[in-house]
């Protein structure tokens, strides 16, 4: 039984699964998308990018803090994500004195980056499959947009996605250039 308030791809979802990881849904097959696929270079950028962004982050808090790499790194490891390290590094900021235009940048850039981060976790989490309808993804219902069932991808939406984390990269690199000079400035 569907719940309405749920939102519902076309049809219905029951899938008939095989043990080479194959499904046939409403006439459509899928199956597990190939190891040697562009897809998964593509979403290993991305993957890579997002990491990156956070060691940047991770850096940005040590210099704040005034700690060694090693020791900053024993606190910052425990942070899960973007979203900590962000507000970390605003209250590190509001401690050391930074001028308000920068702390109210780390807000819109962390608004930013969490959108990448969504994106990063939709590619890496969701099971990628290939078949008649081309490329899809199994979503199950992530938090930020709630689907349930086989949605197709284009390579060109993971491009975007590439594009948008490099860019928020860079964000990232400059909001750390600025801190530093703020720094020099105390």
């Amino acid at each position: 039984m569907n719940d309405p308030k749920l939102p519902q791809r076309e049809g219905s979802l029951k899938a008939q699964m095989t043990g080479s990881f194959t499904a046939r849904v409403e006439g459509k097959v899928y199956s597990k998308l190939p190891e040697d696929h562009p897809f998964y270079g593509m979403i290993g950028r991305v993957a890579a990018l997002c990491a990156d962004i956070e060691h940047t982050l991770d850096q940005i808090i040590w210099m704040l803090a005034e700690l060694k790499d090693v020791q900053g790194a024993c606190i910052t490891s425990q942070m899960m994500g973007a979203g900590p390290r962000f507000r970390a590094i605003q209250l590190l900021c509001n401690l050391r004195n930074i001028r308000d235009e920068v702390i109210n940048d780390i807000g819109t850039i962390a608004g930013h980056v969490q959108g990448s981060a969504d994106a990063r976790n939709r590619l890496v989490h969701d099971s990628w499959y290939t078949g008649t309808a081309g490329v899809s993804q199994f979503r199950s219902m992530p938090s930020n947009k709630p689907e349930f069932g086989f949605v197709p991808i284009t390579d060109k939406e993971i491009e975007k996605t590439l594009a948008d984390v490099s860019k928020h990269q860079e964000e990232v690199l400059q909001l750390k250039r600025r801190i530093q000079d703020a720094l020099k400035k105390n």
